[in-house]
């Protein structure tokens, strides 16, 4: 579907540079359609491109991939493309919360909140920030909680196996032999 851009090797500035606006333009497409795939592959695409030239690498281009990483359940993935974003641009607003999303859905709760309050330091109003690190610190929570009662469960568990092997065994009737049958 989109074979045309994805197997073009522009070689000129110019020439790239066109590519790489075609190949955002496609993207947003896919993204905004819904086919996180396309998307995904596209902004790999422009990325690449850009990396051969002087004008080097784009932030946007690693947050919007990091999105729809997000979106495709790549989490790994989408956290390095967040970090690399920043790299770029530290005070990039959208790459801090989408490295807390990831971070987040990775269960690196402290990780996910120091993230977010990065981001809530760069644009303070920001309330998505805000609610990221009010989910985090409530899911660290339940985690801490449902940790805590799977290590009970586990040590009744231990202590019913142990009672159960050290348990003595019912005494067993013993067979009398009828006298009468004796003689």
């Amino acid at each position: 579907r989109h074979a045309d851009v994805l197997n073009e090797e522009p070689g000129d500035a110019a020439a790239k540079a066109r590519l790489v606006e075609e190949i955002k333009y496609r993207a947003k497409g896919a993204f905004a359609q819904k086919d996180m795939p396309s998307a995904e592959l596209l902004y790999g695409k422009a990325i690449k491109v850009l990396e051969t030239t002087p004008r080097g690498a784009e932030a946007a281009l690693y947050s919007n991939r990091a999105m729809v990483r997000l979106n495709l359940n790549k989490v790994d993935e989408a956290l390095q493309d967040a970090i690399r974003c920043i790299e770029i641009d530290p005070k990039f607003v959208k790459a801090h919360h989408r490295k807390a999303q990831a971070l987040l859905r990775r269960g690196d709760w402290d990780e996910a909140i120091s993230a977010a309050e990065e981001g809530l330091s760069l644009e303070p109003g920001n309330a998505e920030f805000q609610e990221l690190i009010d989910k985090a610190r409530r899911d660290r929570e339940t985690d801490a909680e449902d940790k805590a009662k799977l290590k009970r469960d586990a040590q009744d568990a231990t202590v019913e196996l142990h009672n159960a092997s050290t348990a003595r065994a019912p005494p067993q009737k013993k067979e009398r032999k009828d006298r009468d049958g004796e003689e």
